[in-house]
């Protein structure tokens, strides 16, 4: 005789074909990158070589986005604005070879942005997520051709390396500023592979390698490096990983101050008149022509360079080792700082 069928009691609350379906090894795996990859067929390119913009954007050679734009108002975007040239005269995957600009004011600046993007090929389960170096590099920030400007209000350097910025004649009203940007993100994220991994030489460091270079203008308000404090040593003058100011700056009229905490002042520096220094170390030749104009200088604890004042040098004391101050200073006179006793534009900061 047959058994009678019996329902069994949770039946009603038991979904095996769902779960079943969920839980197989059979299921296809989720294609890895497919929306980045769809994302990046879509997106325009952005550069078109000798095409006046007031904005632009591209991936540089490393991977990172590089967004350039100018601030403050442009009343006629004919004329105002700039034009990038990349390597190779590419539209997009190449770094910079100029950025030229044309007809803007005091009222205008320059901003170049650097940010790091993920890279499409990782390292795998159980390894940090890996970035794009965070930086880029850029030949030459320069006046274009038939442009008639003759003042700028300012640039603002976010983990892009110029290697010169030539103004020649034009006044620089405000700051020139470089700050590291999310470079130290991607060295502090990047490098937790090395510890992860057997190859501790996999991935070095690159905050370091961001650095002002060189500089010609009529005159310049500030130069300003916010930079970033060594992530090995945790020192900020450690001169083998700070964002530095290197090369040469030629400033045929004033330049009002030059900071960098955590930086150092190296290679060569003139000027017909220089406000204050104040940076972590320096290692340069710093000369001004005027002898009217006073210099003030805070005496860092690393000083190796040359300090040629024409007019009078205020001379801060080094509040670190003076054994490592072994520099050479000439001045038309020479004397010591009480910050409370200058003016206040002598310290102030930009």
């Amino acid at each position: 005789m047959p058994r009678p069928f019996v329902r069994p009691k949770s039946s009603r609350f038991q979904r095996p074909a769902i779960r079943r379906l969920k839980s197989s090894a059979s299921w296809p795996a989720r294609p890895q990158g497919l929306g980045v990859d769809a994302l990046e067929e879509r997106r325009m390119l952005a550069i078109t070589p000798d095409v006046l913009v007031q904005t632009a954007s591209w991936l540089d050679n490393d991977g990172d986005t590089v967004s350039v734009r100018v601030t403050g108002s442009v009343t006629d975007t004919a004329t105002q604005g700039f034009k990038v040239q990349l390597a190779g005269l590419a539209t997009d995957r190449a770094d910079a070879q100029t950025i030229s600009l044309f007809n803007l004011g005091s009222t205008n600046g320059l901003e170049v942005l650097v940010t790091p993007n993920s890279l499409a090929s990782q390292p795998g389960a159980g390894f940090a997520t890996m970035y794009s170096a965070g930086y880029s590099n850029v030949f030459r920030i320069q006046n274009g051709a038939d442009s008639t400007m003759t003042s700028l209000g300012g640039i603002h350097l976010s983990a892009a390396i110029v290697n010169k910025i030539d103004l020649t004649g034009i006044e620089v009203v405000n700051d020139i500023t470089l700050d590291p940007g999310q470079a130290p993100f991607c060295d502090r994220i990047n490098t937790q592979n090395n510890q992860q991994g057997m190859d501790s030489t996999m991935y070095q460091p690159v905050t370091g390698l961001i650095h002002l270079g060189g500089i010609v203008a009529s005159s310049v308000g500030s130069l300003v490096i916010d930079g970033a404090v060594s992530s090995k040593t945790n020192n900020a003058w450690d001169t083998t990983t700070s964002n530095d100011f290197r090369s040469v700056i030629e400033v045929e009229g004033r330049i009002g101050s030059i900071v960098g905490l955590r930086s150092s002042l190296r290679g060569r520096i003139h000027a017909n008149s220089i406000g204050t220094i104040r940076v972590g170390a320096i290692s340069a030749e710093v000369t001004t022509r005027d002898t009217t104009q006073d210099l003030s200088v805070n005496l860092t604890g690393h000083f190796a360079g040359f300090i040629n004042a024409a007019g009078h040098l205020h001379l801060g004391m080094t509040q670190g080792d003076a054994t490592l101050v072994t520099g050479n200073i000439t001045a038309l006179g020479i004397s010591g700082t009480v910050k409370e006793t200058f003016r206040d534009d002598r310290y102030r900061d930009p």
